[in-house]
């Protein structure tokens, strides 16, 4: 009897061909599989962002399946509707062009639907082009690699106002979501975006906004934020408000029940009514925020806004609300530790200086109702220090800004004999400060130290009542000379 011999050709040739086999079967069990998880994965989405995510049509075929998807956000009263096609792995040579790794569970392809008569105005904006696309390739171990893109626009619109001008470069979001861990990174990119109306134009240079954080065991997001703007410029044909090199962070963190934050503002350069401002530091501290409490008050807002988009009446939200978040906010705050340091404001007309230490003792929960109560609660430090020029603009804007108040007032009750307002007397007023204790002179400069504890008040080491302060700088706000 004689035995065959298989030359190693042929032994290649049979391995190619199983593992060919293999890979035209493969499909349709990534098929099987893919639909029995999906659903699981977009739960697990939808809770670790807080939003609901449905399947509404699931059409499966051999190598990929057809998708419809609504999403839901609380507060916001459309349904928002996608389209997918979901390519079944365990190989699509198609990421090989994206210089991507081509092995992968499955690729989803997704779009906005904007068919519906609710999206008509997008058909608008973005003209012929799909007004968002997306791409998420979900690996073997179930992790989440997704990219949307908002296209580049450039449109003119009519409104009831009058025209619209929108331009932008187009919007990039990248994000990686774990189900396992429920981690989530996420950053959007935004070039450039100019939008003029009749009433007033907006152009922003570079935004970017990044988000890195998992949900906790308090089932919050915890994590770290970034916003970072290289230019925003508001002109409303009368005023001007632009910020150069803006960046804001917000770091959060749990400690048992309850939530600690770090919250940093930086301005490389500020400019509104015509006065440059810059460099600008605001550090910003609060450790000891009820995570139970700050939960329950996240719902009370989802709640109103969604009584808001249903047509439910203002004053009754406020009514209902009210009640609510006085019941909230006592366990919310009475462990509540909150820090500013420093609040650093440099301009051409000099600067201001400033550190806070607040914090709130014996919090009891009929304190907000009392407010003899809430005064001895409450313990905070403050040193300000402040230029004499950056001084003088500050009480000028402020009583501008009440002088602005009286002449909307005068002109609401129509009250043809009464005397328009004067312009103020900043130095007077300045001077009214110096001589009721509020600052004192130092250094070529003002100060003010001003402290509270256990009710009594210390404004420049001299102990007044708090209900006094508070009534005199009122008066002082109103005084036009």
């Amino acid at each position: 009897m004689s035995i065959k011999k298989i030359s190693l050709l042929e032994l290649f040739l049979w391995l190619f061909i199983f593992v060919l086999l293999l890979t035209l079967l493969s499909p349709l069990v990534m098929g099987v599989k893919i639909k029995h998880d999906y659903p699981g994965i977009l739960k697990r989405l939808s809770d670790t962002l807080n939003v609901d995510i449905k399947i509404n049509k699931y059409d499966q075929g051999f190598f990929s399946s057809n998708l419809d998807l609504s999403l839901m956000i609380p507060g916001f009263a459309e349904t928002i509707k996608f389209k997918e096609k979901i390519i079944h792995g365990p190989i699509y040579f198609g990421l090989l062009s994206q210089r991507k790794w081509p092995f992968a569970t499955a690729v989803v392809q997704g779009k906005l639907d904007a068919s519906t008569s609710q999206h008509a105005w997008l058909t608008k904006v973005f003209s012929n082009n799909d007004t968002l696309v997306y791409q998420a390739i979900i690996s073997y171990l179930g992790e989440i690699d997704s990219q949307l893109y908002l296209p580049a626009i450039n449109a003119h619109l009519q409104d009831e106002i009058g025209q619209i001008y929108i331009n932008s470069a187009g919007i990039i979001i990248n994000q990686h979501y774990s189900p396992v861990s429920q981690h989530v990174n996420a950053e959007i990119n935004i070039a450039k975006l100019k939008f003029k109306s009749t009433l007033f134009s907006l152009i922003t240079d570079s935004v970017n906004i990044s988000f890195t954080g998992y949900k906790g065991g308090n089932a919050l997001l915890i994590g770290d934020s970034i916003v970072s703007v290289s230019l925003l410029d508001f002109y409303s044909g009368v005023d001007q408000f632009a910020v150069k090199d803006l960046v804001l962070r917000s770091v959060s963190s749990e400690e048992g029940h309850l939530i600690n934050t770090f919250n940093q503002l930086k301005v490389r350069e500020l400019l509104t009514s015509n006065q440059k401002f810059g460099p600008l530091v605001f550090n910003l501290n609060i450790n000891g925020i009820n995570a139970e409490s700050l939960k329950q008050l996240k719902l009370l807002q989802q709640e109103n806004k969604s009584k808001l988009a249903q047509g439910v009446s203002t004053e009754q939200i406020n009514k209902i609300a009210r009640t609510k978040i006085i019941s909230l906010l006592p366990n919310m705050i009475k462990q509540i530790d909150m820090n500013v340091s420093p609040l650093s404001i440099a301009s051409e007309l000099g600067q201001l200086q400033a550190k806070l230490d607040f914090k709130l003792d014996n919090i009891s929960p009929d304190i907000l109702e009392n407010p003899m109560l809430l005064l001895t609660a409450i313990n905070f430090d403050l040193d300000l220090t402040v230029d004499p020029l950056l001084l003088k603009q500050l009480v000028r804007w402020e009583f501008e800004k009440n002088v602005q108040g009286l002449l909307d007032l005068s002109i609401v009750k129509s009250d043809a004999s009464s005397t328009p307002p004067k312009a103020p007397n900043v130095a007077t007023s300045i001077q009214r400060m110096l001589d009721k204790n509020w600052l004192v002179s130092r250094d070529q400069g003002y100060f003010a130290k001003i402290t509270m504890q256990k009710g009594e008040l210390l404004v420049n080491n001299k102990l007044v009542s708090p209900f006094e302060k508070i009534t005199t700088s009122k008066a002082n706000v109103a005084v036009v000379q």
